[in-house]
């Protein structure tokens, strides 16, 4: 979808979109642009796949957010509803699911012990075209929380060299259990630029700190990784505080210093407990303290320097 934008300065402009049915998440798609003043267009374009899953006439929500590198706390925001669209009118996946899955538990040991070692599940896919997958799967308990996941076997070792090689920044999307991992990849990449995105995303819900607090601090201290102030308020839930966000904000300051944290929005998935102009506020108090320089770095600068935008 092409976006229209009148342009009063011309500066580097992030353009998000969310797009929903119904109320719900259906995808995601963003867009970067710099423009001369006056009138312009960026151009959206969301994964046609998603379509094609609701076998259905839709007509489709889409809700944007503009934002400029200069100061990213600021934002414009829009709507649209889209004509309506049929299942039909686009390309299917390149592989689904076909809902037909078996599970077995396993014994590894040698000698056989008679205890299963891992579970395991085989999914029934249907592939229209020939590409490299990567199926993940993950365990929850009966609230949701994450218990376990497992992943086929990928070499990522030859996709992360060509990252570094290339000056550009890992974005790494991993809670407190995935963090002795995340440290192990850093040893073996030391030239990757890396971002723990949402502070690791600590159980703030139920006022957890160990050994998210530990293996922070140690990759603070021996690994080059950013670390990105957002997606708090949906790790505290219902009811969410400052106050309560404040102690796990403070330990990031402590061991990366403003120098190495990055404000980051989280929308549209902050809006689950928060509004943007509530987070904004939130990130600000949580801030507060710092001198002004500091904070700007925080706020936007560090962005700047560590996405070399």
């Amino acid at each position: 979808m092409n976006v229209s934008v009148n342009v009063t300065i011309a500066v580097p402009l992030h353009l998000q979109g969310t797009l929903l049915w119904n109320g719900g998440y259906v995808a995601a798609a963003e867009a970067f642009a710099t423009l001369s003043a006056g009138p312009g267009t960026i151009e959206l374009r969301f994964p046609g796949d998603r379509f094609w899953y609701s076998g259905q006439t839709l007509v489709f929500e889409v809700r944007l957010l503009l934002t400029w590198s200069s100061w990213p706390s600021l934002a414009v925001v829009g709507n649209h509803t889209t004509r309506a669209y049929r299942w039909d009118e686009f390309q299917p996946p390149a592989a689904r699911f076909e809902r037909r899955y078996t599970d077995r538990g396993v014994d590894l040991s040698v000698p056989p012990d008679g205890l299963y070692d891992v579970l395991e599940v085989t999914a029934s896919v249907n592939v229209t075209r020939g590409k490299s997958f990567q199926v993940r799967g993950t365990m929850s308990d009966r609230y949701g929380r994450l218990l376990t996941e497992a992943r086929a076997s990928v070499d990522l070792a030859p996709g992360l060299r060509a990252i570094a090689a290339s000056d550009l920044t890992f974005d790494a999307l991993v809670r407190p259990p995935h963090l002795p991992n995340l440290r192990r990849l850093l040893e073996r990449h030391p030239d990757l630029r890396v971002v723990i995105d949402h502070g690791a995303k600590p159980e703030i819900w139920r006022g957890g700190r160990e050994p998210w607090a530990t293996h922070m601090a140690g990759l603070a201290r021996d690994t080059r990784a950013w670390v990105k102030l957002s997606g708090l308020v949906t790790e505290d839930g219902p009811g969410w505080s400052v106050d309560r966000l404040r102690p796990y904000v403070d330990h990031l300051l402590d061991c990366f210093g403003p120098e190495r944290l990055i404000f980051g929005s989280d929308w549209p998935v902050v809006t689950l407990r928060a509004s943007y102009a509530e987070w904004v506020a939130a990130a600000e108090a949580l801030l507060a303290g710092l001198e002004r320089d500091a904070r700007d770095r925080v706020l936007g600068l560090n962005a700047m320097m560590c996405y070399r935008l």
